[in-house]
């Protein structure tokens, strides 16, 4: 369990605290677009093959539970070796992607795993937001996009969704490989996030497991038990036009 550090219950120490993360945020955000700014000055069809490259590089990666279910410092160490990639100095489209890639998941992370964690004032994450917000407005980036960057698209643009029913737990619990390629969206007012059952499999250890990817995470894939993620899908809404 992801278990955080409490927020400084000083009034002061939390201010500085909030103002650092609205500083991490505005640091990765302008780092993702140092990096993309040149490719998108080429054109994104010159750096197709090197996105291609990098998304298989990361997809041989072995499959893993979601950072938010790690322990808290599990949650730093991760941010550290995204901190370390995206130091390198970018020599070729592959690097920019890397860098892009490791800016976005150490802002994903940032958000969901620290800043958002549950023990700290729901009022955090919109402070933070809205200092980088601040902040963006002194650059000449646009303000902050609503929601959680895409970044891999799983589902339509344009969603139509409905409910879980308990029919269709009991029949995917039944029949799990009828789950295979459904998309779902999570219910989440601040920022909803988009994903899709992509395998499903039997381990020796594990038993019955299915794999799933989310489109803000990108090419990498976790693996699940099958209730964890019928729960998941349960509080979930289904895409009814995939």
């Amino acid at each position: 369990m992801n278990t955080g550090p409490p927020p400084h219950a000083n009034a002061e120490a939390r201010r500085r605290e909030l103002q650092n993360y609205a500083g991490l945020w505005y640091k990765y955000t302008m780092l993702f677009e140092s990096n993309a700014a040149p490719m998108r000055a080429q054109g994104m069809e010159a750096s197709k093959v090197a996105y291609d490259r990098v998304v298989a590089e990361l997809a041989t990666k072995p499959a893993r539970r979601p950072i938010e279910t790690r322990p808290y410092k599990e949650v730093m160490q991760h941010l550290k070796s995204l901190a370390d990639i995206c130091e390198m100095k970018p020599k070729s489209f592959e690097d920019r992607y890397r860098i892009g890639f490791a800016a976005e998941e150490y802002i994903r992370v940032l958000t969901q795993c620290v800043i958002g964690h549950p023990s700290r004032p729901a009022g955090d994450t919109d402070r933070v937001l809205q200092l980088v917000d601040e902040m963006l407005r002194d650059s000449d980036l646009e303000p902050l996009p609503q929601g959680l960057p895409r970044l891999v698209h799983l589902i339509p643009d344009d969603p139509t969704t409905r409910p879980v029913t308990p029919n269709n737990i009991a029949h995917w619990r039944a029949n799990p490989t009828a789950l295979i390629g459904n998309g779902f969206i999570e219910p989440d007012d601040e920022a909803p996030r988009a994903f899709v059952v992509v395998d499903y499999a039997v381990k020796r250890i594990r038993g019955q497991c299915y794999d799933v990817q989310y489109e803000d995470t990108g090419p990498e894939i976790f693996t699940l038990g099958l209730e964890e993620v019928l729960e998941m899908v349960a509080d979930a809404r289904l895409v009814t036009n995939m």
